[in-house]
């Protein structure tokens, strides 16, 4: 960050790390220090204080506050410092993206037990009339331990809010009647996106166009999976999975005759050296590096030994006063 604040809310927020970017905001690893835990904030960029991008922002932000899921990142506080939004949310290491990269392509049960959670997350979403409008890998964060979560809703529809005439999400997961009118995108938009994203992890590659390509679009996705992602990327919403659930159920039940394989019990190693126990400073940049934490661990570790050493003598230095006065009392007798 260019500008000289480490700190938000009155230092309640230390900002310790950047960790993403582009776009309009940047998002930072922060240390909360009044209920002393790792939180994440994302903060609006000071070129971006425009007033389309202030109100997707604040879309965001409203969008979010309506959701309690276990598939949808919390947001703990929306605040404005000076004319800068940011939101407060949970530090969540990686996510389904950083996972597709690193293998290339995913196992069918892994890639469905996402899908169907993430689909669970959105029909949430739905219940509370909100519209994503941009699944995507790149949008699905991953908890240390594995559970997706629906995240960016800054092109999300609420209600009958929303950017007249404007173009919202990513054409290669973007629904037909989406990309002709961002207004005309609902549920079912969201369902077409699922399923391309669904497509994304078995191939290791983005969808284009699935509802008109030909049988070579589905030669990398298992056999019983084709039927589930062709429903849900019709071309026509009404040809569609109607809702998120009902496609999340589809997923069930086909993920329970998909043969098991080691990967599909992949361990979701992400950078969770980052949730560092102990405050930060204050300083941008300050973070200890991995190898000083290891430093400072073998240090401790070092200490305790040390420390076991010097009990163990002690120990046994009383013991054999114990039994040379137990000896002599002996004698004496």
């Amino acid at each position: 960050m260019n500008e000289a604040v480490p700190t938000l809310d009155n230092e309640r927020y230390r900002l310790v790390r950047r960790l993403a970017g582009g776009g309009a905001a940047t998002v930072y690893q922060a240390w909360d220090a009044r209920l002393e835990v790792w939180r994440a904030i994302k903060l609006l960029d000071a070129r971006q204080l425009s007033t389309s991008a202030r109100a997707r922002f604040e879309r965001e932000a409203r969008a979010m506050a309506r959701l309690r899921h276990r598939n949808v990142l919390v947001v703990y506080d929306v605040v404005v410092q000076g004319d800068r939004p940011y939101l407060v949310t949970d530090l969540v290491p990686g996510s389904v993206a950083d996972l597709l990269a690193r293998e290339a392509a995913l196992a069918p049960r892994l890639a469905c037990r996402l899908v169907r959670d993430v689909l669970l997350g959105l029909q949430c979403a739905h219940d509370n009339g909100v519209v994503h409008r941009d699944v995507k890998p790149h949008n699905i964060l991953l908890a240390a331990d594995g559970t997706p979560l629906v995240s960016d809703f800054g092109t999300a529809r609420l209600g009958g809010d929303d950017q007249a005439g404007a173009v919202v999400g990513t054409v290669a997961y973007m629904a037909p009647e989406q990309r002709a009118d961002a207004n005309a995108a609902d549920a079912r938009s969201d369902v077409y996106a699922a399923g391309c994203t669904l497509y994304a992890l078995l191939a290791g590659r983005e969808p284009h166009e699935p509802y008109a390509e030909g049988a070579t679009l589905w030669e990398r996705i298992p056999e019983p999976l084709v039927p589930l992602i062709r429903k849900a990327t019709r071309r026509e919403p009404d040809e569609r999975w109607q809702t998120a659930q009902a496609f999340a159920d589809a997923l069930t039940e086909v993920e329970a005759h998909l043969a098991p394989t080691e990967r599909d019990l992949l361990a979701v190693t992400l950078d969770v050296d980052s949730y560092d126990p102990l405050p930060p400073s204050a300083a941008i940049g300050d973070h200890p590096t991995i190898d000083q934490r290891a430093e400072r661990t073998g240090a401790v570790q070092r200490r305790a030994s040390a420390a076991l050493t010097v009990v163990v003598f002690v120990s046994f230095g009383l013991a054999v006063l114990a039994f040379v006065g137990a000896f002599w009392s002996a004698v004496l007798r």
